[in-house]
């Protein structure tokens, strides 16, 4: 083989690898479920208040949460328990989201943090999770599916 035709073998297989390779997008999917990108959409980080606190409201309005971070200031394991809701439900016992046709406000996740920990979570780059109600932290004293309110966390998040 000659140098100019392996060297035109070599630039052939080069930009066949190239060419079949996927685009990558650091754009988020929108909340409209079609999975197409979505560069036109802000992603809102949203800053807490410095102090602790029981429960945050994140968006109040349908949304998709891309990540967060919840810090448990307590000696005692805490959960965080993200809802489907415009506002903070009661204490209690709590329903989870089991789909759609959920009513809401509803459980759509849930963390142990240790005590003393902070703990960050992403869906980067996708899925999301989308609400159809809005996004609620709360930091509660007892275990997943019982709501009780403890002012013991701080939380952040980026919300589309």
């Amino acid at each position: 083989m000659t140098k100019l035709a392996s060297l035109l073998f070599a630039l052939f297989a080069l930009c066949g690898t190239a060419s079949a390779q996927s685009p990558t997008s650091l754009c988020a999917s929108g909340i409209a479920g079609t999975g197409a990108p979505s560069c036109a959409a802000t992603l809102n980080p949203v800053g807490m208040p410095s102090a602790v606190e029981s429960s945050h409201v994140l968006k109040a309005a349908a949304g998709t949460l891309i990540g967060f971070q919840a810090n448990n200031t307590n000696a005692a394991a805490r959960t965080v328990m993200v809802f489907d809701a415009a506002s903070v439900p009661a204490d209690g016992t709590v329903v989870g989201c089991a789909n759609a046709q959920t009513a809401r406000p509803c459980l759509m996740k849930w963390y142990q943090v240790p005590a003393n920990q902070t703990m960050g979570v992403t869906w980067a780059p996708g899925p999301y999770p989308i609400f159809q109600s809005g996004i609620v932290f709360v930091c509660s004293s007892s275990v997943a599916f019982t709501k009780t309110a403890s002012a013991d966390c701080t939380f952040s998040g980026e919300v589309q």
